[in-house]
């Protein structure tokens, strides 16, 4: 009987499965009358079949029936199926403590695939209390067999250790269980390629961890695929080739990887391995934002912002950026303070446009923390507080950023909020000087005018008209630089240098201007340059009327530009002040020109039309002597005066107009702009990448086994 029992259980399991119903029904029956002589292997297949309805149709019930046979009989792979049944609730009602006390018997015996769901039930905290360290000594137990379960035992091991979960953070263990695993774990092999990129338990490899990848990319893993296309996007541990990059990013993306459509809508809009197409980009951005990427959300809002592939459209722009600033994307929170600061696509709210600017300044962001000190100078959004603007201009500066440089030079040199102190002015000064900044290179020169260094003096204010760019602040800078050496020793009393400076920074301020609009540059910003255009005319007026050359024209064109200073700013006391000077003069012109030429010339022209009557007169008809004498008369008064007034008439003295030496130290209020991402790829790799997740969900799908 012994020997038969063997035979019918080698026919069983040797014979491949049957296909048609009729053989499917046979081996059925065969395998039922070999199970009920008591082998359980026969018992743990027949339950196993009805569980997986392979032959027959499921039946959860006479599964569980014949499992429990083959698991009286000590059967470890039933045991462990039945605590299965009861972690999922398949065919009986759910109950985690149960499922542990099967799975417990099943370990007991030495089953590696037991201990390893054991280790599961511990590190997730069903049927016992959470306990990760528990689960390591049961993982520890399953990865030391050699079997599909050892491998996924050693694989988690690797994940608590690089996490340290249970343990002691290890990469150099988590590197070893990882390492493990590799010959079954395709993430284990994703894993390592992560290990060598980041150089995490062993030394840095690109060229390691590009193999690694390729081997986990083979085999479908995802993240792998996508880490495999940024290095070859990178050119790390692999040939730069920006078509291979798409190509693995379009694998990744096409299975619904969101940093890899990311990156897919980075190479579209670059032109990197493909044809440029602002449209693709925005399909691909749009997938990725769709899927909560933050970077994806913030490069579509600024992609509708700058209208790039799409209509321009502010709405959408603040949608998107809205949705990127509350996962803290900093350049979102920045951009959407300088959409509220400037009421595009959104009323415009200073204390919202606050509330963003500080949010990215805290996260460091230069432009935000510069555009929060522009808030507390002037009072945007927030009270009014110098010292405040000082402490974000100190946090922008040191961070580089020159306009932030200059205004600090600016308040340490007015005492605005800190300490009075040239000292710690020229430091400021001339770290933005040495970043183009050509304005702090010229109150940097005004400094050491007031210290009597003239020659050093010039050499800072030349040097400020040498700098680059043709932002409004060079170009104002440049200005204030030309006007300041007007007042140079070695140009005061050079009329045509002097002139010339004049003319040369009127030029400047008036590109300042046209960029200024360009740019919808604040009111008080167009204010100030108007003003300073202003002084500019005056300051050539002067020049020319100090030769006594007299040209309205430049007055005209410095009342013109007070009265647009006004427009902007109507509380501006300087511009209004210039304004009543240069209306006295202009309004002297019309007294003390016009008016007399008037009546002078009305009085000599009707005494020299009586003087030619009375000639004709006297010569005609040799009579009327009185007439006569009143043309002798009327000439002689008309000569007298022609001889007396018109000379002085001619020569109308006309007042110059002294306005405060231009010191140039007024806040630089250029707002920094909405920027457009231009950082391309953001490599998958944090921390968090590293699995720490079985391959499988142990509660959601059985293992294979």
């Amino acid at each position: 009987m012994h020997k038969a029992k063997i035979t019918s259980v080698l026919f069983v399991f040797l014979i491949p499965l049957p296909g048609d119903g009729q053989e499917r029904q046979s081996y059925l029956d065969s395998l039922k009358a070999v199970a009920e002589h008591g082998i359980a292997m026969a018992q743990y297949r027949l339950g196993y079949i009805y569980s997986e309805g392979n032959v027959v149709s499921h039946d959860y019930s006479k599964a569980l029936e014949w499992y429990i046979k083959a698991a009286e009989q000590g059967h470890a792979l039933a045991q462990t199926k039945i605590g299965q049944m009861y972690q999922n609730g398949s065919g009986v009602e759910q109950n985690d403590s149960i499922a542990l006390e099967w799975y417990t018997k099943a370990a007991a015996t030495g089953y590696e695939g037991a201990q390893l769901f054991i280790g599961d039930m511990y590190r997730q905290g069903r049927g016992v209390p959470q306990d990760d360290s528990v689960a390591v000594v049961w993982y520890t137990k399953a990865a030391e067999k050699r079997s599909p379960f050892s491998g996924f035992a050693q694989f988690t091991l690797g994940s608590m250790y690089s996490n340290g979960q249970g343990v002691k953070k290890d990469y150099r263990k988590a590197f070893e269980w990882f390492t493990k695993a590799a010959e079954l774990i395709p993430w284990a092999r994703y894993n390592l390629g992560v290990m060598y990129d980041l150089g995490r338990g062993v030394t840095q490899d690109y060229a390691k961890a590009t193999e690694w990848y390729t081997k986990a990319a083979e085999q479908g893993v995802v993240s792998a695929q996508f880490n495999l296309g940024v290095m070859y996007d990178l050119g790390r541990g692999v040939t730069q080739d920006y078509a291979k990059a798409t190509d693995l990013y379009t694998k990744a993306a096409e299975q619904g990887h969101a940093s890899a459509r990311y990156n897919l809508g980075l190479m579209y809009y670059f032109g990197k391995g493909v044809k440029q197409d602002y449209v693709k980009a925005i399909e691909w951005y749009t997938k990725a934002a769709e899927q909560g990427h933050a970077e994806a959300q913030a490069s579509l809002g600024d992609l509708y912002y700058f209208g790039r592939g799409v209509p321009q459209d502010y709405g959408k722009a603040i949608e998107w950026r809205t949705k990127a600033a509350e996962q803290g994307i900093v350049s979102a929170q920045f951009n959407l303070g300088v959409m509220y600061d400037l009421g595009r696509g959104v009323t415009q709210d200073y204390e919202k446009a606050t509330d963003w600017y500080t949010k990215a300044a805290e996260q460091g962001h230069a432009s935000a923390r510069y555009n929060l000190g522009l808030m507390y100078y002037f009072g945007k959004g927030v009270k009014q507080d110098y010292a405040k603007a000082a402490e974000w201009y100190t946090k922008a500066a040191e961070k580089g950023h020159a306009s932030a440089q200059y205004n600090l030079g600016m308040m340490y040199e007015e005492g605005m909020g800190v300490p009075q102190d040239d000292s710690i002015s020229i430091v400021w000064y001339s770290k933005a000087a040495e970043q183009g900044n050509a304005f702090a290179c010229n109150n940097w020169g005004n400094i050491l005018y007031r210290r009597s260094d003239y020659k050093s003096a010039t050499e800072k204010h030349y040097q400020a008209l040498r700098l680059g760019g043709s932002s409004i602040s060079n170009l104002v800078g440049k200005a204030a630089a030309s006007l300041a050496l007007t007042d140079s020793v070695f140009v005061k009393g050079n009329i045509n240098s002097e002139a010339h400076l004049y003319y040369q920074a009127i030029q400047y301020l008036e590109k300042a201007i046209e960029i200024a609009k360009k740019e919808e540059a604040p009111n008080l910003a167009l204010a100030d340059i108007h003003y300073e255009a202003g002084k500019a005319w005056l300051g050539l007026w002067n020049v020319l009327l100090s030769k006594s050359l007299v040209d309205y024209k430049t007055l005209e064109n410095a009342h013109k530009e007070f009265k647009y200073c006004l427009k902007y700013a109507d509380q501006h006391y300087k511009a209004k002040h210039a304004l009543r000077q240069t209306n006295i003069i202009l309004l002297n012109r019309k007294w003390k020109v016009t008016v007399p030429i008037f009546i002078f010339g009305g009085i000599g022209t009707a005494t020299f039309v009586l003087a030619i009557c009375g000639l004709f007169c006297h010569s005609k008809y040799r009579r009327l002597r009185p007439m006569q004498f009143l043309s002798y008369v009327g000439t002689a008064i008309a000569l007298i005066l022609l001889a007396v007034l018109w000379p002085q008439v001619s020569k109308v003295k006309i007042a110059g107009i002294e306005l405060e030496r231009t010191s140039m130290t007024y806040q630089s209020i250029g707002l920094d702009q909405a920027q457009l991402i231009t950082q391309p790829l953001q490599v998958n790799i944090p921390h968090s990448d590293l699995q720490d997740e079985m391959l499988f969900d142990p509660v959601k799908k059985d293992r294979d086994f």
